[in-house]
């Protein structure tokens, strides 16, 4: 079941979303604990962990991040990945508070557990970067791929270009679930929906600079 309503999500997402709003609610009149099942929840944390990825990469070609390859290895991008799945879980707790309220007032209707639901199906797709994408730039490259400077070799450099792009493809197709899913499920207009996903970006904004803030306080 888990898997055909994935599948239906990148191929037919009206489909795909009603299909996990369905399962939810079938599993909520049985009596389940957890009716929207874990599944919205480890995706959301797969895909904060790849966005991450995708800052890590072009981070420093914006200039917000400037560290050397000898500075990062193994274990600061297991940190790092650590980091973006705890944000993105957190944001996905707000986006649940938030979300309804928010909908309301753009004339739809989304509950807080369909909305937790929506956040984790959209980033399925993010998936495919931690899962396939990161053992290549690892294997190809390996850690120095997210330091700031260029690889040295021009296999190397042609792969981060590659990676680069991908992320941002893939991102990209995950928001644009995201909003078709906000507009399936809360029945609101293209307009509406993006106006709601702009939203969930600041809940997920609130959270990072809340966690930026409190490591600041614990660090100095």
């Amino acid at each position: 079941m888990l898997g055909r309503t994935l599948r239906n999500v990148l191929v037919a997402p009206s489909d795909g979303f009603a299909g996990a709003i369905a399962a939810a609610e079938r599993r909520a009149r049985a009596g389940d604990s957890l009716p929207e099942g874990r599944a919205p929840y480890v995706l959301a944390a797969l895909g904060g962990a790849a966005l991450m990825i995708a800052w890590l990469k072009i981070g420093g070609l914006l200039g917000g991040r400037d560290v050397d390859p000898g500075e990062f290895g193994l274990a600061e991008l297991g940190l790092a990945l650590f980091v973006g799945a705890v944000l993105a879980l957190l944001g996905q707790g707000v986006w649940g508070v938030a979300a309804p309220w928010l909908a309301r007032s753009l004339k739809g209707d989304l509950s807080a557990r369909n909305a937790r639901i929506v956040w984790g199906t959209a980033a399925w797709p993010q998936v495919l970067i931690v899962a396939l994408l990161l053992p290549l730039d690892l294997v190809i490259v390996g850690p120095h791929i997210f330091a700031t400077s260029r690889p040295g070799d021009s296999l190397a450099t042609g792969w981060a270009s590659i990676s680069v792009a991908v992320c941002v493809l893939v991102a990209m197709w995950s928001l644009s679930l995201f909003v078709r899913g906000v507009q399936v499920v809360a029945r609101l207009d293209l307009v509406r929906s993006i106006g709601a996903v702009v939203g969930a970006g600041a809940c997920i904004s609130l959270v990072t600079a809340a966690g930026s803030l409190t490591l600041l306080l614990v660090w100095g």
